[in-house]
Protein backbone atom coordinates (compact mmCIF):
# COMPACT_ATOMS: atom_id res chain seq x y z
CA UNK A 1 0.00 0.00 0.00
CA UNK A 2 1.07 3.75 -0.37
CA UNK A 3 2.02 5.46 2.27
CA UNK A 4 -0.17 8.42 3.63
CA UNK A 5 2.55 10.91 2.68
CA UNK A 6 2.17 9.46 -0.88
CA UNK A 7 -1.86 9.24 -0.92
CA UNK A 8 -1.73 12.97 0.46
CA UNK A 9 0.53 14.43 -2.68
CA UNK A 10 -1.60 12.24 -4.67
CA UNK A 11 -4.56 14.03 -3.32
CA UNK A 12 -3.40 17.07 -3.23
CA UNK A 13 -2.68 17.05 -7.15
CA UNK A 14 -5.62 15.76 -8.29
CA UNK A 15 -7.48 18.92 -6.11
CA UNK A 16 -4.86 21.44 -7.79
CA UNK A 17 -5.54 20.08 -11.29
CA UNK A 18 -8.87 19.77 -11.72
CA UNK A 19 -9.11 23.37 -9.62
CA UNK A 20 -6.86 24.89 -12.22
CA UNK A 21 -8.59 23.10 -15.07
CA UNK A 22 -12.00 24.96 -13.89
CA UNK A 23 -9.68 28.24 -13.04
CA UNK A 24 -10.08 28.54 -9.80
CA UNK A 25 -7.99 30.06 -7.61
CA UNK A 26 -7.16 28.69 -4.51
CA UNK A 27 -9.23 31.53 -2.33
CA UNK A 28 -12.03 30.76 -4.77
CA UNK A 29 -11.90 27.27 -3.62
CA UNK A 30 -12.23 27.92 -0.04
CA UNK A 31 -14.81 29.93 -0.30
CA UNK A 32 -16.98 27.23 -1.97
CA UNK A 33 -15.40 25.12 0.81
CA UNK A 34 -15.96 27.45 4.00
CA UNK A 35 -12.59 26.75 4.11
CA UNK A 36 -9.81 29.07 4.58
CA UNK A 37 -6.97 29.38 1.78
CA UNK A 38 -4.19 28.00 3.99
CA UNK A 39 -6.27 25.01 4.04
CA UNK A 40 -6.46 24.75 0.38
CA UNK A 41 -2.96 25.35 0.53
CA UNK A 42 -1.86 22.48 2.54
CA UNK A 43 -3.68 19.97 1.17
CA UNK A 44 -2.59 21.07 -2.57
CA UNK A 45 1.15 20.22 -1.29
CA UNK A 46 0.57 17.31 0.30
CA UNK A 47 1.31 18.56 3.78
CA UNK A 48 -2.57 17.41 5.13
CA UNK A 49 -4.99 15.58 3.80
CA UNK A 50 -8.90 16.52 3.52
CA UNK A 51 -11.68 14.71 5.36
CA UNK A 52 -14.37 12.33 4.00
CA UNK A 53 -16.49 15.09 4.33
CA UNK A 54 -14.50 17.37 2.49
CA UNK A 55 -13.47 15.28 -0.19
CA UNK A 56 -17.94 14.84 -0.60
CA UNK A 57 -18.12 17.88 -1.17
CA UNK A 58 -14.82 18.30 -3.71
CA UNK A 59 -16.18 15.70 -5.65
CA UNK A 60 -19.59 18.11 -6.08
CA UNK A 61 -17.82 21.27 -7.07
CA UNK A 62 -15.63 19.42 -9.59
CA UNK A 63 -18.42 17.12 -10.83
CA UNK A 64 -16.31 14.14 -10.10
CA UNK A 65 -16.47 10.79 -8.40
CA UNK A 66 -14.91 10.68 -4.81
CA UNK A 67 -12.82 7.40 -5.73
CA UNK A 68 -11.40 10.28 -9.19
CA UNK A 69 -9.53 12.03 -5.84
CA UNK A 70 -7.61 8.82 -4.89
CA UNK A 71 -4.27 6.55 -6.04
CA UNK A 72 -5.06 4.23 -8.63
CA UNK A 73 -4.69 0.58 -7.35
CA UNK A 74 -1.40 -0.05 -9.53
CA UNK A 75 0.14 3.35 -7.68
CA UNK A 76 -0.50 1.64 -4.49
CA UNK A 77 1.66 -1.53 -5.24
CA UNK A 78 4.78 -0.98 -2.30
CA UNK A 79 7.55 1.04 -3.80
CA UNK A 80 10.04 -1.19 -2.37
CA UNK A 81 8.73 -4.10 -3.97
CA UNK A 82 8.63 -2.12 -7.70
CA UNK A 83 12.70 -1.64 -7.04
CA UNK A 84 13.44 -5.31 -5.65
CA UNK A 85 11.74 -6.41 -9.02
CA UNK A 86 13.98 -3.84 -10.66
CA UNK A 87 17.33 -4.90 -9.48
CA UNK A 88 16.47 -8.58 -9.78
CA UNK A 89 15.36 -8.12 -13.73
CA UNK A 90 18.84 -6.29 -14.14
CA UNK A 91 20.38 -8.94 -11.66
CA UNK A 92 22.11 -6.10 -9.90
CA UNK A 93 21.97 -6.78 -6.16
CA UNK A 94 21.55 -4.12 -3.53
CA UNK A 95 20.41 -1.82 -6.12
CA UNK A 96 16.81 -2.04 -5.04
CA UNK A 97 18.35 -1.14 -0.81
CA UNK A 98 20.66 1.81 -2.60
CA UNK A 99 17.14 3.48 -4.70
CA UNK A 100 14.76 2.91 -1.77
CA UNK A 101 17.42 4.33 0.82
CA UNK A 102 17.84 7.47 -1.65
CA UNK A 103 14.15 7.69 -2.27
CA UNK A 104 13.20 7.45 1.90
CA UNK A 105 15.82 10.71 1.75
CA UNK A 106 14.41 12.25 -0.87
CA UNK A 107 10.54 12.06 0.90
CA UNK A 108 11.81 13.83 4.02
CA UNK A 109 11.92 17.01 2.09
CA UNK A 110 8.74 18.73 0.25
CA UNK A 111 8.21 17.56 -3.15
CA UNK A 112 9.09 19.61 -5.56
CA UNK A 113 6.32 22.50 -6.48
CA UNK A 114 5.87 21.71 -9.94
CA UNK A 115 3.62 23.77 -11.98
CA UNK A 116 4.66 23.04 -15.71
CA UNK A 117 2.53 20.39 -18.15
CA UNK A 118 3.57 19.69 -21.37
CA UNK A 119 1.05 18.87 -23.64
CA UNK A 120 3.48 17.83 -26.54
CA UNK A 121 4.59 14.23 -27.15
CA UNK A 122 7.28 15.29 -30.00
CA UNK A 123 10.45 15.61 -28.73
CA UNK A 124 11.42 18.63 -30.06
CA UNK A 125 8.14 20.47 -29.79
CA UNK A 126 8.33 19.14 -26.10
CA UNK A 127 11.28 21.12 -25.35
CA UNK A 128 10.24 23.93 -27.01
CA UNK A 129 6.95 24.34 -25.13
CA UNK A 130 9.04 23.80 -22.44
CA UNK A 131 11.49 26.83 -22.31
CA UNK A 132 8.07 28.90 -23.57
CA UNK A 133 6.14 28.02 -20.41
CA UNK A 134 9.08 28.58 -18.65
CA UNK A 135 10.08 31.96 -19.48
CA UNK A 136 13.74 31.15 -20.40
CA UNK A 137 15.03 33.43 -22.68
CA UNK A 138 18.94 32.83 -22.71
CA UNK A 139 21.57 30.27 -22.68
CA UNK A 140 22.70 28.31 -19.94
CA UNK A 141 19.49 26.63 -19.44
CA UNK A 142 18.76 25.58 -15.85
CA UNK A 143 17.59 22.10 -16.88
CA UNK A 144 17.51 20.58 -13.11
CA UNK A 145 15.05 23.53 -12.08
CA UNK A 146 12.94 23.25 -15.22
CA UNK A 147 12.86 19.77 -14.22
CA UNK A 148 12.06 20.57 -10.85
CA UNK A 149 8.85 22.98 -12.44
CA UNK A 150 7.94 19.43 -14.02
CA UNK A 151 7.63 17.74 -9.96
CA UNK A 152 10.61 15.60 -10.89
CA UNK A 153 12.60 15.98 -7.68
CA UNK A 154 16.81 15.32 -8.21
CA UNK A 155 18.75 13.42 -5.68
CA UNK A 156 22.75 12.24 -6.20
CA UNK A 157 23.60 9.37 -4.02
CA UNK A 158 26.04 6.42 -4.28
CA UNK A 159 24.79 3.12 -6.03
CA UNK A 160 25.88 0.10 -8.48
CA UNK A 161 28.54 1.74 -10.46
CA UNK A 162 27.60 0.27 -13.75
CA UNK A 163 24.21 2.38 -13.53
CA UNK A 164 24.11 6.53 -14.16
CA UNK A 165 20.91 7.07 -11.98
CA UNK A 166 17.30 6.10 -12.06
CA UNK A 167 14.13 7.57 -12.54
CA UNK A 168 11.38 6.55 -10.08
CA UNK A 169 8.07 7.59 -10.74
CA UNK A 170 5.74 8.67 -7.74
CA UNK A 171 2.34 9.46 -6.57
CA UNK A 172 3.50 13.87 -6.76
CA UNK A 173 5.82 13.37 -9.44
CA UNK A 174 8.67 11.49 -10.51
CA UNK A 175 12.37 10.76 -8.30
CA UNK A 176 15.46 11.41 -10.71
CA UNK A 177 18.62 9.89 -8.48
CA UNK A 178 22.05 10.51 -10.07
CA UNK A 179 24.75 8.08 -8.90
CA UNK A 180 27.58 9.58 -7.67
CA UNK A 181 29.80 8.48 -5.87
CA UNK A 182 32.29 10.71 -3.02
CA UNK A 183 34.89 9.70 -5.44
CA UNK A 184 33.57 10.22 -8.86
CA UNK A 185 36.25 11.52 -11.43
CA UNK A 186 36.09 15.05 -12.18
CA UNK A 187 36.25 14.27 -16.12
CA UNK A 188 34.37 11.45 -17.98
CA UNK A 189 35.22 11.25 -21.88
CA UNK A 190 36.70 14.85 -21.42
CA UNK A 191 33.60 15.97 -20.63
CA UNK A 192 33.34 17.46 -16.72
CA UNK A 193 30.53 15.96 -14.86
CA UNK A 194 29.02 18.80 -14.28
CA UNK A 195 28.21 18.88 -18.36
CA UNK A 196 27.36 15.58 -18.31
CA UNK A 197 25.24 15.71 -15.71
CA UNK A 198 22.98 18.55 -17.49
CA UNK A 199 22.82 16.46 -20.58
CA UNK A 200 21.46 13.37 -18.36
CA UNK A 201 18.75 15.73 -16.55
CA UNK A 202 17.67 16.66 -19.58
CA UNK A 203 17.85 13.28 -21.40
CA UNK A 204 15.46 11.56 -18.33
CA UNK A 205 13.64 14.80 -18.46
CA UNK A 206 12.71 13.78 -21.93
CA UNK A 207 11.88 9.96 -21.03
CA UNK A 208 9.46 11.65 -18.06
CA UNK A 209 8.18 14.80 -20.27
CA UNK A 210 7.05 11.82 -23.14
CA UNK A 211 5.88 9.39 -21.34
CA UNK A 212 8.02 6.78 -22.14
CA UNK A 213 8.17 4.74 -18.62
CA UNK A 214 5.18 3.92 -16.30
CA UNK A 215 7.56 1.92 -13.92
CA UNK A 216 11.35 2.56 -12.90
CA UNK A 217 13.53 2.99 -15.37
CA UNK A 218 16.98 2.66 -14.62
CA UNK A 219 20.10 3.68 -16.63
CA UNK A 220 23.24 2.40 -17.65
CA UNK A 221 26.33 4.09 -18.02
CA UNK A 222 27.36 1.75 -21.27
CA UNK A 223 25.46 -0.52 -23.22
CA UNK A 224 28.18 -1.02 -26.09
CA UNK A 225 30.48 -3.37 -24.22
CA UNK A 226 27.86 -5.39 -22.74
CA UNK A 227 24.89 -5.43 -25.18
CA UNK A 228 21.66 -3.58 -24.30
CA UNK A 229 19.63 -3.72 -20.79
CA UNK A 230 16.26 -5.72 -20.58
CA UNK A 231 13.47 -3.03 -21.89
CA UNK A 232 15.99 -0.92 -23.58
CA UNK A 233 14.13 0.72 -26.72
CA UNK A 234 16.61 2.90 -29.41
CA UNK A 235 13.26 4.86 -30.32
CA UNK A 236 13.22 5.96 -26.93
CA UNK A 237 16.48 7.03 -26.47
CA UNK A 238 16.76 8.51 -29.76
CA UNK A 239 13.42 10.36 -28.68
CA UNK A 240 15.00 11.48 -25.18
CA UNK A 241 18.26 13.11 -26.91
CA UNK A 242 16.28 14.99 -29.48
CA UNK A 243 14.29 16.74 -26.52
CA UNK A 244 17.57 17.25 -24.37
CA UNK A 245 19.68 18.89 -27.33
CA UNK A 246 16.77 21.05 -28.04
CA UNK A 247 16.48 21.84 -24.61
CA UNK A 248 20.07 22.36 -23.65
CA UNK A 249 20.81 23.87 -26.84
CA UNK A 250 17.51 25.68 -28.26
CA UNK A 251 17.62 26.20 -31.71
CA UNK A 252 16.32 29.71 -31.54
CA UNK A 253 19.05 30.49 -29.07
CA UNK A 254 21.97 28.63 -31.03
CA UNK A 255 20.71 30.80 -34.14
CA UNK A 256 20.98 34.27 -32.26
CA UNK A 257 24.59 33.25 -30.80
CA UNK A 258 25.97 32.18 -33.75
CA UNK A 259 25.73 35.76 -35.22
CA UNK A 260 28.41 36.61 -32.46
CA UNK A 261 30.52 33.60 -32.10
CA UNK A 262 31.88 31.28 -34.48
CA UNK A 263 33.62 29.12 -32.49
CA UNK A 264 32.10 26.03 -30.74
CA UNK A 265 34.21 26.26 -27.81
CA UNK A 266 33.19 29.53 -26.68
CA UNK A 267 29.64 28.88 -27.94
CA UNK A 268 29.66 25.20 -25.97
CA UNK A 269 31.15 27.14 -22.90
CA UNK A 270 28.01 29.80 -22.92
CA UNK A 271 25.34 26.84 -23.77
CA UNK A 272 27.15 24.67 -20.88
CA UNK A 273 27.53 21.39 -22.82
CA UNK A 274 30.50 19.73 -24.44
CA UNK A 275 32.31 21.06 -27.22
CA UNK A 276 31.56 17.04 -29.20
CA UNK A 277 27.39 18.37 -28.32
CA UNK A 278 27.97 21.57 -29.49
CA UNK A 279 29.75 20.62 -32.29
CA UNK A 280 26.75 18.04 -33.68
CA UNK A 281 23.94 20.61 -32.92
CA UNK A 282 25.19 22.89 -35.43
CA UNK A 283 25.88 20.55 -37.93
CA UNK A 284 22.10 19.21 -37.00
CA UNK A 285 20.92 23.07 -37.48
CA UNK A 286 23.03 22.93 -40.81
CA UNK A 287 25.40 25.93 -39.54
CA UNK A 288 28.33 24.04 -40.04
Amino acid sequence: MASSADTATWVGSRIRQTRERLGLSQGELARRLDKTQTAVSYWESGKRSPSLEILLDLARIFDKDVAYFLPPTETRRSLQATLKATAERFELRGLDRDLARIVDAARSEPPPEGELSIVSDRPVDAAQELIAKAGVTEPPVDVEDLARRCRVAIVRGAFDPAVAGALVPLEHGALLAINEPPDAADRRFGTTRRIAQRFFVAHQLGHRVLGHFDDVDVHFNSTVEHGDPPGFDWRFERDANDFAAELLMPAAFIKVATREEEFVEPLAERFEVSPLAMAYRLISLGLR
